[in-house]
């Protein structure tokens, strides 16, 4: 059983979700939409200790209590439109990580929202930084978000996937 403040967040999510995962949502300006939510299997341990094996990195134990709830989810999907955030698994990590060739080998992406991506910087991670996530806007350079995963997803579901880290 994982008792991480992840699962807690998740559950809190999962609690509010109608049988088929989805939920109304409300935006700014009274936007409302049907968001949909996906949830992969876990990973497991071992799966974890390889891939931190091969990358020679150590995931922040945020971000490793998610993986083992769910290697990936896509959150907050308009079942009309699509986007929302899809919270990479480890697979799709390694993948963008290699495909990333002029991004820093620190940056290890971990969710991907319209070209936009957040990742964990693993100089951060190895340093005890707790805020080590950065986010790359696919019209602007790398920006802190001074956050960790588990607040960040934690603001996220608040926010009901608004970009609250534009907010002023």
């Amino acid at each position: 059983m994982n008792d991480s403040l992840v699962a807690s967040i998740l559950k809190g999510l999962k609690d509010r979700l109608d049988e088929n995962n989805s939920m109304a949502v409300q935006l700014d300006k009274g936007v409302v939409y049907r968001a949909v939510f996906t949830f992969n299997p876990p990973a497991t341990e071992q799966e974890v200790v390889q891939f931190e094996n091969e990358l020679t990195v150590r995931l922040p134990a945020d971000f490793r209590s998610f993986l083992l709830l769910h290697n990936g989810a896509q959150l907050f999907q308009d079942e009309k439109a699509g986007g929302g955030y899809k919270l990479l698994s480890l697979e799709r990590i390694k993948d963008r990580y290699y495909k990333f060739k002029d991004m820093p080998k620190n940056l290890l992406p971990v969710s991907r929202n319209n070209g936009d991506y957040f990742f964990i910087d693993a100089d951060r991670v190895r340093r005890g930084s707790r805020n080590y996530l950065v986010r790359f806007d696919h019209e602007d350079d790398l920006c802190d978000v001074n956050l960790n995963f588990e607040t960040w997803l934690d603001r996220l579901i608040i926010s009901q996937g608004a970009a609250f880290w534009e907010w002023e």
